[in-house]
């Protein structure tokens, strides 16, 4: 996707042209879209993440999503909460917490949101065709993580 800079009347010379895949994205994902992502991610519908159940796989799954919307968006506390299933600001910023603080001791909890983000990346990558924002930064050699040329690779043994 080009973008002709302001100013040039729509006439470019080849160093005006702009490149979205070179810039960082400024489109903030919709919660709708890490919900979905974050239901589909834990095999639960979007109802039972809204859903007042406390099931210890729902509670996980609820309180992943309030993670990464609170990461991700700039939706308050109070509208986190209430786009899921009206919780209240103080559960949202538990929840937050403990997941947080689960990232660094627990490797099995943190590969399954980075393969979260790695989705909700593809769902940027359709809507704006750029690189994502930053709190969705993951390891991931699709996205321009670029691997040092091996030296034979490079004629040097």
């Amino acid at each position: 996707m080009l973008m002709v800079p302001p100013g040039t009347g729509g006439q470019m010379k080849p160093d005006q042209i702009i490149t979205l895949r070179d810039k960082p994205c400024q489109i903030e994902l919709p919660a709708a879209d890490i919900k979905a992502a974050v239901a589909d991610a834990f095999s639960v519908s979007v109802e039972v993440l809204e859903s007042k159940g406390r099931e210890d796989y729902i509670a996980l799954a609820r309180q992943v999503a309030m993670y990464l919307i609170r990461q991700n968006t700039s939706l308050s506390l109070l509208e986190t909460g209430s786009y899921l299933g009206d919780r209240s600001p103080a559960t949202v910023s538990f929840g937050y917490q403990k997941i947080a603080n689960a990232l660094n001791d627990n490797p099995c909890l943190k590969g399954k949101v980075d393969e979260i983000k790695r989705v909700l990346k593809g769902v940027l990558k359709q809507v704006c065709g750029c690189l994502p924002i930053s709190k969705l930064s993951v390891p991931d050699a699709e996205w321009g993580e670029r691997k040092k040329p091996s030296p034979q690779a490079e004629g040097v043994i």
